[in-house]
């Protein structure tokens, strides 16, 4: 068989025999083209015609293709339908190569790791899991449990977890259903049906790693260096073994599908599912919470009625706060609070309400900041000059000074000290504290204490 191929089938099936389990689309002129089986399944799902390569000859070659410049909307409709996509680029110039041009797979687009804004719901996050169990979980003894990590890679929100002791399998699938997770990484040799029923799993893409993936002394490390700091302690996350692991296991999985460092992901969250009421899938579904009985969508649901917000991260975190009522008294009353002092103060909920509007889509820029080419479009593949310009000129520093001068300093000072800490901290999360605004970086971090970071809000986030 290799003496009648050709050097380019040869390159081909070598690379994807390191991407065994994702369509690959192979870059040949102006065109991605898919050979063999790939070819079959994408000319079916897409509708493409189906020719071949080499027709007569011993080396024929089913193959489809889509054009460069459109290949977006395919690979959207590829990944709607619950497949993995391997995109095989040129990475060298054809009129300097000598024999066949150097090709290599850019990235991996799969579910979970989407961020093209076009294929995402504004309003609702789209996760990416990893499980780790250890011992027998449905044992539910001391070393028994699964460590959990949860990342939206368009946001760079990311939350670890832990389920342990005898209500781990429930307590697993009820966290699995809050989060949505469109893939869950998992280890080799762990098949999720013995960790989760069917009908959580279903239209799940699950995605297994190599177990050395999960070490935890590889994973904690690999944390500590993408958060930039020397402990996890401030996170709520230190001495949590199965999480970290898991954490380890999403990351070593980022890094070699989107041949990209993930500088966006700053910060993780504990999720402490003590915070809030707990309610399983029945009960969303009953009372159509955020979903309907009919089609699943949005229509006639608690969230369609209210969700007035202005931003696509207000309405996450809208639909957040639905599916998570408070339990305790004080973060009721905060968020009371909150809420009252800005439904008393117009001029300071115009300049938030202002300010937000303008901002850059957060998944976006968030996206942006950890593509190697550093572009401002909205497709995380694509190049820009310039980001749009209803945009320009933006950063978080000119979001916090537009709070600071919605009122007069008399009035302003009136803000309840957490209050000003969060709005200053959601608006300036990411910059140099020289360059934020005096009177919120004054109070923003002595006010935002570990405890309420290892909750399961993001500390940008108001109560």
């Amino acid at each position: 068989m290799d003496d009648v191929r050709t050097p380019m089938l040869r390159q081909y099936q070598t690379i994807k025999a390191q991407h065994p389990h994702a369509i690959l689309m192979f870059r040949l002129g102006d065109f991605y083209e898919m050979f063999y089986d790939d070819a079959l399944l994408a000319s079916k799902t897409l509708s493409l015609t189906l020719t071949a390569r080499g027709r007569g000859t011993p080396n024929e070659a089913p193959m489809c293709g889509v054009p460069f410049h459109a290949a977006e909307g395919y690979i959207a409709r590829l990944i709607r339908e619950g497949f993995r996509v391997a995109i095989c680029d040129q990475v060298e110039d054809p009129r300097t190569a000598r024999g066949i041009v150097r090709r290599a797979v850019t990235r991996v687009i799969s579910p979970g790791t989407v961020t093209d804004e076009q294929q995402l719901e504004a309003s609702s996050p789209n996760y990416i899991a990893a499980l780790w169990p250890a011992g027998d979980p449905a044992r539910g003894g001391p070393g028994d449990g699964v460590g959990c990590a949860y990342l939206d890679l368009s946001t760079g929100d990311f939350r670890l977890a832990e389920q342990r002791g005898p209500r781990t399998r429930d307590g697993l699938a009820e966290q699995i259903v809050f989060f949505a997770p469109r893939e869950i990484v998992h280890p080799e040799g762990t098949p999720l049906e013995t960790l989760l029923p069917p009908d959580v799993l279903d239209g799940r893409l699950a995605t297994p790693v190599p177990s050395w993936a999960f070490a935890h002394d590889a994973a904690y490390r690999a944390l500590l260096e993408r958060l930039g700091t020397v402990s996890l302690q401030g996170f709520g996350c230190d001495g949590r073994d199965l999480a970290i692991a898991a954490a380890g296991g999403l990351l070593h999985y980022l890094r070699g599908t989107q041949k990209a460092d993930l500088k966006h992901v700053t910060r993780v969250s504990w999720h402490e599912e003590s915070d809030a009421m707990v309610l399983d899938a029945t009960t969303r579904r009953t009372l159509e919470l955020v979903e309907n009985a009919r089609d699943g969508g949005r229509d006639g649901t608690l969230l369609s009625v209210l969700d007035r917000t202005g931003t696509a991260m207000g309405g996450r975190l809208l639909r957040d706060w639905i599916l998570r009522p408070l339990l305790a008294v004080r973060p009721i009353e905060e968020r009371l609070e909150a809420v009252g002092f800005l439904l008393d103060r117009p001029s300071e909920r115009g300049a938030l309400w202002r300010a937000a509007r303008s901002a850059p889509p957060e998944r976006a820029t968030s996206w942006r900041c950890a593509t190697p080419s550093g572009s401002c479009r909205r497709s995380p593949r694509s190049g820009s000059p310039s980001p749009p310009s209803h945009w320009r000129g933006w950063s978080p520093a000119s979001m916090s000074s537009a709070i600071c001068r919605a009122g007069s300093p008399p009035r302003w000072r009136t803000i309840p000290p957490r209050l000003c800490a969060r709005a200053a901290s959601c608006a300036t999360a990411s910059t140099p504290r020289s360059t934020r605004c005096g009177r919120c970086a004054a109070t923003a971090a002595p006010t935002w204490p570990r405890s309420r970071r290892a909750s399961g809000r993001a500390p940008g986030s108001l109560p």
